[in-house]
């Protein structure tokens, strides 16, 4: 019986050395695969047996394969590809709003608003005078269609970006569902080499996930991912939900929602990764359209008011000098006549052709506290700055996370990647305990021979 343990164990160990060499190939083969966690089999001594006073041992038994890595690294890591996306793509999306509104910037709208203030100056000569009313006229026309030109980029690259959130949407809810269905897999198909081929796939969409939006990932005892967002579950024991976008027809505002039974979950606010960073540069342009509205509000009150106090050509009271839709200030901003007798520059309704009391009065405008401590200009000169300034804070959080993420990336690496000189070391291993194991079983068949020549 001593004998059997002996065959036991040299077949044992010819299929431990034989699942070490499939796995050593295995990892070789993938050497390059993005995602591949590197292979090991798990081998774990087998039961002894007893053979009548003694105990006698039985070889190695093959548990399967383990995935190299670390859970608490792969979780962080995971984590922090939606942090550091995020940060990359807030700072790509708002560069690319201060792109869309940099031909009608900060800086030409205080050109055309320097340009107004010269063309009153000029029309002090002779406030009379219809070629130099027309010209303040026009002046006055460039400056409002320089804000709203402003105000109608930024729109114009926030659907941009609306249109790449809602694309981002649609991949994740099917990269959802691909995760959920490999997790089915897993659990099928237990500690096999197939069953790692599935988890390393798996791995990989949850990391390409979070880059989209943000997740906390842990694996289960059974080896299935659970996906977290904010508290919410969002794919755990092979079922998922989805990721739905929405826009307002109305006001073009957008929020994101999880698919939850017969209803949904807002979860805009929630969001991290990429579409976190589209929300944030949404968010951000809608200040800076804000920001504008107030400016033109203020400016065109503010003018207006004073053109109100004075007489035109004819002697009428004027009225309004600018309009602009209350709903949409800056991007509506225009002259509300374009008639040059219509400019009440006079301060007397005989408004004889010397008069430009008013116009003196319009004039002093240009250094009035007209948005909160600043004026016009001023304000304007801030909103320039204030995006600049928003474009490079992104773009440093943006480096920042990108290092943190680089560590993370080489630190997995080091503890996941394949080493071709390893594992050809490993392949000479397996090949040496492979014949080892053969030597074992013609050793004990010889010894068989023996025995049953001297029955």
């Amino acid at each position: 019986m001593t004998l059997l343990a002996s065959l036991l164990s040299g077949q044992s160990g010819m299929r431990a050395a034989n699942a070490r060499l499939a796995g050593a190939a295995h990892n070789v083969a993938n050497a390059s695969t993005p995602g591949y966690r590197r292979r090991r089999a798990a081998l774990v001594t087998s039961p002894a047996i007893r053979l009548g006073g003694s105990v006698r041992g039985t070889g190695v038994t093959d548990r399967g394969y383990v995935r190299a890595g670390n859970d608490i690294v792969s979780s962080r890591r995971v984590k922090q590809a939606g942090l550091s996306s995020g940060a990359s793509t807030s700072s790509r999306a708002l560069s690319t709003l201060e792109a869309f509104a940099s031909n009608e910037g900060a800086s030409n709208m205080n050109t055309r608003l320097d340009a107004f203030w010269d063309a009153a100056t000029a029309a002090t000569g002779d406030p009379s005078d219809v070629a130099l009313r027309r010209q303040l006229l026009s002046a006055g026309n460039d400056f409002g269609r320089a804000i709203s030109g402003v105000t109608s980029r930024l729109r114009e690259g926030m659907t941009a970006v609306k249109e790449e959130l809602a694309g981002v949407a649609v991949d994740v809810s099917r990269m959802l569902s691909e995760v959920a269905e490999l997790d089915a897999v897993i659990m099928e198909q237990g500690g096999r080499l197939s069953s790692g081929d599935a988890s390393d796939r798996r791995d990989q969409l949850v990391y390409e996930i979070s880059e989209m939006m943000g997740l906390d990932y842990k694996i289960a005892d059974d080896q299935t991912a659970e996906l977290y967002l904010g508290g919410h579950v969002v794919s755990a024991g092979g079922r998922a939900r989805s990721l739905q976008f929405e826009q307002d027809p109305t006001t073009g505002s957008v929020s994101l929602y999880l698919s939850s039974g017969d209803g949904r979950v807002d979860v805009t606010d929630t969001l991290g990764g990429a579409v976190g960073g589209y929300v944030s540069s949404l968010e951000q342009g809608n200040e800076w359209i804000s920001d504008l509205d107030t400016v033109a509000t203020n400016f065109a009150d503010t003018i207006n008011a004073q053109h109100a106090l004075g007489f035109d050509s004819t002697g009428t009271a004027g009225g309004d000098l600018f309009t602009y839709d209350a709903t949409d200030p800056a991007g509506s901003l225009s002259l509300a006549f374009d008639d040059p007798s219509g400019l009440a520059l006079a301060s007397q309704s005989t408004a004889h052709a010397g008069d430009g009391g008013n116009l003196d009065a319009l004039r002093a405008v240009e250094s009035q506290i007209t948005v909160g401590t600043r004026t016009t200009r001023q304000a304007l000169s801030d909103w320039g700055s204030a995006m600049g300034s928003s474009v490079a804070t992104a773009s440093l959080q943006s480096e920042q996370q990108g290092y943190i993420q680089q560590d993370l990336e080489e630190l997995h690496e080091s503890m996941v990647g394949v080493s071709l000189d390893e594992e050809a070391a490993r392949m000479i291993e397996a090949q040496t305990a492979y014949q080892a194991g053969a030597k074992v079983i013609q050793a004990t068949d010889r010894m068989f021979s023996v025995l049953l020549e001297l029955v």
